[in-house]
């Protein structure tokens, strides 16, 4: 039985959370929901210093500086910079960038909206380049705090009901490399496909009907696990900033950008195309 705040309830088989970091369905089904490796609860405040960016999608004044490669991600880790081209304007004049600036102490208090003259005047300052970049507009933008949650569970079983977990409400990490929105759609073919060989298997016994849920849920709460350990370590290689893990940072990522194998392997992750199931 699922209760609405209108005083409404309908009967349902099947209860998808994916409402977010701050999942009722989840909170309902008591899942905990916390960092997997320090054991810091999601509703707890982050502990400082914490790694939070603001991110904009911004339309950047052609020609970019010749540092800047239209075909990845350019991330400058002294300046905590990163910058991701996606598409040219329709003149020819702009071209539509991902912009990621990083904040490493985590006291700042950022914009919630982002606007192009904040924009402007951050990359003033972290610009590696000789030549200036320029913002002509500001399409979106936010703020996020790199805090990292798993459930500990992505299904539960509450009476008849069978009560699943995706996207946000089963797992939130840092936005470096983008994989938030690709690892919540992946989830949400998964359990669509377990979800219809659960109803093929009427016949079977509750038990073995349920396997399906239950290996489907493993599957992808393992598949988030693996995502939060890798934007943990890109999260400490961005406080490489100083001595001798300031050098073997770089080194790491100057063997990433000669490499094709690594560079391949790096798209293949981030897209989630590495864990065709």
């Amino acid at each position: 039985m699922v209760s609405f705040e209108d005083g409404s309830s309908i009967r349902a088989r099947y209860i998808v959370g994916a409402d977010g970091a701050r999942s009722t369905v989840r909170h309902i089904a008591g899942i905990e929901f916390k960092d997997p490796f320090s054991g810091e609860s999601y509703d707890e405040p982050p502990a400082l210093p914490s790694l939070n960016f603001v991110l904009a999608d911004a339309v950047l004044q052609r020609p970019l500086p010749k540092g800047i490669a239209l075909d990845r991600v350019t991330a400058i880790f002294d300046a905590c910079f990163f910058l991701i081209p996606l598409s040219s304007s329709a003149d020819g004049n702009g071209i539509l960038c991902r912009v990621y600036l990083g904040y490493v102490d985590g006291k700042q208090d950022l914009p919630r909206n982002p606007t192009p003259e904040y924009i402007q005047d951050e990359l003033d300052k972290r610009n590696p380049f000789n030549e200036k970049l320029v913002i002509l507009s500001v399409k979106t933008g936010s703020r996020y705090r790199t805090r990292s949650a798993l459930a500990n569970t992505f299904y539960k079983k509450i009476g008849n009901s069978n009560v699943l977990l995706v996207g946000d409400a089963g797992h939130v990490h840092t936005p470096l490399g983008g994989q938030g929105m690709n690892l919540g759609i992946c989830d949400g073919v998964a359990v669509a496909h377990a979800i219809a060989q659960h109803l093929e298997g009427a016949n079977l016994a509750p038990s073995e009907q349920d396997d399906v849920l239950i290996r489907c849920a493993e599957s992808r709460r393992q598949n988030g696990l693996r995502v939060i350990t890798g934007t943990k370590k890109l999260n400490y290689m961005v406080y490489w900033n100083h001595g001798w893990r300031r050098v073997v940072r770089n080194a790491i990522i100057s063997t990433v950008r000669i490499t094709p194998f690594a560079r391949k392997q790096l798209a293949l992750d981030i897209s989630g195309l590495s864990n065709r199931e």
